[in-house]
């Protein structure tokens, strides 16, 4: 990675912890629906990975022994394990449409 690409994570990077920022210190409306929470949640898990990904960019870019060890342990899976028995946020938003069917039967 060159300097150039770096910077331009670290930007993206500096605009995605202002937005995590901001959502800290303003009240979020409740979705309209539960459809739209879902789909909220899976874009958040969506950026999770993609951030997932682009430190595991740069630790092996510049970090390497770092980076393997990361890896091993699966260090960038962001929201996921590799684990099947670790409660994670991936797991959560799979299970959401168990959770709708038991609040049905309520």
């Amino acid at each position: 990675m060159n300097s150039e690409q770096f910077k331009s994570l670290q930007n993206k990077l500096a605009s995605i912890e202002a937005l995590g920022d901001m959502r800290l210190s303003t009240p979020q409306p409740v979705a309209e629906d539960r459809d739209d929470a879902k789909s909220e949640l899976l874009h958040i898990l969506h950026q999770l990975e993609d951030l997932g990904r682009d430190a595991a960019e740069i630790m092996s870019a510049n970090f390497p022994n770092s980076y393997r060890q990361g890896d091993a342990y699966g260090a960038f899976d962001f929201g996921k394990s590799r684990n099947p028995y670790d409660t994670t946020f991936e797991q959560l938003i799979l299970n959401l449409d168990q959770e709708d069917g038991e609040e049905d039967e309520d």
